[in-house]
């Protein structure tokens, strides 16, 4: 007998006649990790219903006051269907023994009750409801792995479109590159394509240091992506001081050399 696995069940115990129940509970829960009793199967019923998550096994008498055992276990099986039941009877009645297949009984022991067999049933049932905290535990296992995985995914995924758009993006201005341009050239058959080039920006750098320079390419950078936001217009930096604008609206010509001077004007600032 599988002793340390009898020692994690929790039996829930119902039988009218007293002497008998605490024979019973003398003689079982000293093998058991609980066992709660119950007098009648009304009293056994609400212990069930308030002890759900605590309670491993029953045990049960048939013939009962208030409401018999088997009422109480059409009741339970409402609630729970896979709960393990035994019957305990001083009756051996065909009658008794075709309810209780129907209600999924796994053992049926006749009074006066054997220990030894009674141990034994429980037993059987206790493999039952390990076999039934396994596939819980996987279940939670599975749903946990889901959740990491899915958690991954989604991790690797960001970080992919996080990658793309680096391959794709100027570091100092965060307007597209040159290889963002030659990417998207290949999408559209009609489309103007203006070159932007700041002129004697060599001398910015001379005179006032890079880092001032810098500020000059990320400024223009700005006024030209916060006026293409207006059209269909993206802007790429595709050189040094070199900008291009790519507009793939079908815009009239004359309509384009307008937005041309507007966007000269406003890089000088007027």
């Amino acid at each position: 007998m599988n002793l340390d696995l009898l020692k994690t069940i929790n039996i829930l115990y119902v039988e009218d006649e007293d002497a008998l129940q605490k024979e019973i509970y003398a003689n079982v829960s000293v093998f058991v990790n609980n066992m709660i009793t119950a007098s009648n199967g009304l009293e056994g019923l609400e212990l069930f219903k308030n002890n759900r998550e605590n309670i491993d096994v029953i045990i049960s008498d048939i013939l009962m006051p208030k409401m018999t055992g088997i009422q109480m276990i059409d009741e339970i099986r409402k609630i729970d269907s896979e709960v393990p039941i035994i019957y305990t009877t001083a009756f051996n009645d065909n009658q008794y023994l075709q309810k209780t297949i129907e209600q999924s009984v796994i053992s049926y022991i006749v009074k006066p009750i054997d220990i030894e067999n009674l141990l034994k049933a429980i037993e059987k049932a206790s493999y039952m409801v390990e076999n039934s905290r396994l596939r819980t535990s996987l279940q939670h296992i599975n749903q946990d792995l889901e959740k990491k995985v899915q958690a991954k995914t989604q991790e690797l995924n960001n970080k992919n479109i996080e990658l793309y758009e680096k391959l794709y993006t100027d570091d100092l201005t965060n307007a597209l590159n040159r290889r963002a341009l030659i990417r998207d050239l290949k999408q559209y058959q009609d489309y103007r394509l203006l070159i932007i080039d700041i002129d004697s920006f060599k001398s910015i750098n001379n005179l006032f240091g890079e880092h001032i320079g810098d500020e000059v390419l990320k400024s223009v950078a700005n006024i030209l992506i916060s006026y293409s936001s207006n059209y269909q217009c993206t802007v790429y930096r595709t050189g040094w001081d070199v900008f291009a604008l790519l507009e793939h609206d079908q815009t009239q010509l004359q309509e384009c050399k307008v937005r041309i001077d507007n966007i000269i004007a406003l890089v000088n600032g007027k």
